[in-house]
């Protein structure tokens, strides 16, 4: 997968929730997956 292989991980539990505009359906919430690395040393 394109961010595993950058080293990131997805973090079960952690999701955030934005609402933008979309055409025809006005603001509509959405649910992303939060995904993180270890900062370099």
């Amino acid at each position: 997968m394109f961010w595993r292989k950058r080293g990131y991980a997805p973090q079960p539990g952690l999701r955030v929730h934005l609402e933008w505009a979309e055409l025809q359906h006005g603001e509509i919430d959405h649910s992303l997956s939060v995904w993180t690395r270890a900062l370099p040393q």
